[in-house]
């Protein structure tokens, strides 16, 4: 009896554990910015500590921010690249304001990320604008229009444009009709194609950023399950005539489905449900959770969808959580695998243990794998996912570190490889990972995301009154999803030969108005540092901050458009070489 009753014990303690590694569990509730719940040492609110600014590599300047709270759903598109033009988008909040003051800011550089304007560009200075998904379009002059959410007053849909690139002279239209997150991509040469939600429906309309007008409503889907939860995303193929809208259903039976147009969004097809509310993946029960994010590979009419899951119930689980693939003609429809609790680098879902003891306070929708964004190189040859995982690292006040991931697939999303941790940060928390969507090659692609020291919604009013703020900085990089290397920004690869000394070499054209390149010699590989001043020894631009080069000849394109006629002294670091050289720029 006795050896039936420590069996019996031993086996009801195993189930336990079992139970216990894969039902972890913290329910997730839909936590939503509705435009009255959006605090940020608002009046009669104690503000928390704010930590020292940290600059990290890659920061845009005139986008730090306090707004670490960027979407309830599909992941936003927040950069464009196009050859050495680089344009960044991203949510601004200062730190002794709260809702009324929220705008959105964009940069550009015209050097691949090496520098950015100093002034800052502003959507609307007076209404709070939300969710800004950026594109970059071109017509007989570049423009940079911006899509997304306003408040006030009431909640409606946008669209603006800046009619020179760089200007900052935005001028924004707010749809007439009463609607949500207008996501919408480039649909022409004038116009845009988006989706928003208005009531229990889905809605497409064209905008118009020549005229500054919307176009008449298409109808897209309807359903009794819309609530105040749903979230919408679309893509435009790149021949102009495909459109794919999107949609997530939050309340039960969740699902993610979409509709397609094959004339430019005049009339959309049957609905196709992409998941349904409980699918089992490789064995593991899972539900769709936002965010999302859909593409068409370039130059064809393959659509592809990523997302994020839990376990049914809204459970956070260990195996519960992934990140899944969907394309029609991949796996007969049926959802991929691109990361879970398999993968050795997500070290909190990989080892049970840890998963089992950590205390699993994430920010507002967010899970343990969450926020995927994809995006194919140039040439369509490979497609990469990149994403964010919690890691082991745990803040003193009880919320986890996130890092960012990438994975990639060369057979069109049927297969990926192991996830690779880009960011590898143990005191930092890098959120809100958006690829570029152009201007990526096979080992080489950009992105734009957040940084932090402070894990948590510091921006979001269910955040615990101990939670600290700090600042929060938008940051452009670039990185090798093959070996997970960051890049260094803007450094160009002249020839391949190694040199047998270090060298830096005179800038040319100089004098030069606006850019000029630096050319400079590596006999092997190394951290360089090159960086620019002014006749008072004051750093105007920091070409090259302290990033691994490899060996060869290199050359680094510097812009001096908000720059002042003058002398200025580039000098570079390499190793133990040190060099200086002056430059005229003459306007």
């Amino acid at each position: 009896m006795k050896i039936f009753t420590l069996l019996f014990v031993f086996l009801v303690l195993s189930f336990s554990l079992s139970y216990s590694q894969d039902m972890r569990a913290k329910k997730i509730s839909s936590a939503y910015e509705d435009g009255s719940s959006y605090v940020v040492n608002n009046i009669g609110v104690p503000v928390p500590f704010i930590l020292n600014p940290i600059n990290p590599s890659g920061t845009i300047p005139t986008m730090v921010t306090f707004a670490d709270y960027v979407t309830n759903g599909n992941n936003l598109r927040k950069v464009w690249v196009l050859g050495d033009t680089v344009i960044a988008t991203g949510d601004y909040l200062d730190s002794m304001a709260a809702l009324n003051t929220r705008t959105i800011r964009y940069n550009v550089s015209f050097d691949g990320g090496a520098t950015w304007g100093t002034t800052p560009l502003i959507v609307s200075e007076v209404d709070n604008q939300a969710y800004g998904c950026i594109n970059r379009v071109f017509t007989t002059t570049p423009t940079v229009t911006v899509s997304g959410r306003q408040y006030a007053p009431g909640s409606r849909a946008f669209a603006g444009v800046d009619l020179v690139m760089g200007l900052g002279n935005f001028d924004y239209t707010l749809n007439p009709a009463t609607g949500q997150d207008y996501f919408s991509r480039i649909l022409s040469s004038t116009e845009l194609g988006g989706v928003y939600r208005s009531g229990d429906s889905l809605f497409y309309e064209k905008y118009d950023f020549i005229n500054k007008t919307f176009s008449s409503t298409v109808f897209v889907a309807a359903s009794p399950d819309f609530d105040a939860s749903g979230r919408l995303s679309c893509d435009i193929a790149s021949n102009g005539q495909n459109v794919f809208a999107v949609g997530y259903l939050s309340a039960s039976p969740e699902k993610i489905f979409g509709r397609e147009s094959t004339n430019g969004g005049t009339s959309f097809g049957p609905l196709t449900t992409i998941t349904p509310d409980v699918a089992v993946v490789n064995g593991d029960s899972t539900m769709p959770w936002p965010s999302f994010d859909v593409i068409y590979k370039p130059g064809t009419t393959q659509k592809c969808v990523a997302w994020q899951t839990l376990y049914p119930g809204n459970f956070i689980t260990r195996r519960g959580c992934k990140i899944l693939f969907w394309s029609p003609t991949i796996n007969s429809g049926n959802p991929v695998i691109v990361a879970d609790w398999r993968d050795t680098a997500v070290t909190l879902l990989n080892d049970s243990l840890l998963f089992e003891t950590a205390p699993h306070n994430y920010q507002i929708n967010m899970s343990p794998l969450c926020h995927p964004s994809l995006a194919y190189t140039d040439n369509g040859s490979r497609l990469i996912c990149t994403f964010l995982g919690a890691q082991r690292d745990t803040s003193s006040y009880g919320f986890q570190y996130f890092d960012v991931f990438a994975a990639y697939s060369d057979d069109d999303g049927a297969t990926w490889s192991d996830a690779r941790n880009l960011t590898h940060t143990s005191s930092l928390d890098e959120i809100y990972v958006s690829l570029s969507k152009t201007g990526n090659l096979q080992t080489n692609v950009g992105m734009v995301f957040q940084v932090s020291e402070c894990p948590g919604s510091s921006s979001f009013n269910q955040t615990p009154p101990t939670t600290p703020q700090c600042p929060v900085y938008w940051v452009y990089r670039r990185y090798d999803p093959v070996t997970g290397a960051q890049l260094p920004i803007g450094v160009k690869t002249i020839s391949n030969e190694i040199p047998k000394t270090y060298s830096l070499a005179q800038n040319y054209p100089n004098p030069f108005n606006p850019s000029t390149k630096i050319k400079f010699n590596m006999p092997k590989n190394g951290l360089v540092t090159l960086k620019v001043y002014d006749m008072l020894g004051r750093v105007v631009s920091t070409l090259v901050n302290n990033e691994f080069v490899t060996a060869g000849e290199k050359e680094v394109t510097f812009a001096g458009q908000n720059l002042a006629s003058g002398i200025y002294f580039y000098h570079i670091e390499a190793g133990e070489f040190t060099a200086t050289r002056k430059m005229t720029l003459v306007k």
